[in-house]
């Protein structure tokens, strides 16, 4: 019997939400502007602690190589 093994690329769509501390003389409406322009500042700048995550879609984009033993 042989054994085959096949390379896969999936591009998976995935929700998350996010929670964080904010101070109490920001304007949430900057703070999302902020991230929005700037994704890594949630990072970076806030330290976020991952609250909920769900996988929305995942499709497969190429098969790219295979191997048999």
């Amino acid at each position: 019997m042989k054994q085959m093994s096949v390379e896969i690329i999936i591009q998976r769509s995935i929700e998350e939400i996010w929670v964080f501390d904010i101070p109490n003389n920001a304007d949430p409406q900057d703070v999302f502007e902020e991230i929005e322009r700037n994704p890594d500042t949630l990072w970076t700048k806030y330290n976020p602690i991952l609250y909920e995550a769900s996988d929305l879609d995942e499709t497969v984009t190429d098969v790219t190589r295979f191997e048999v033993e």
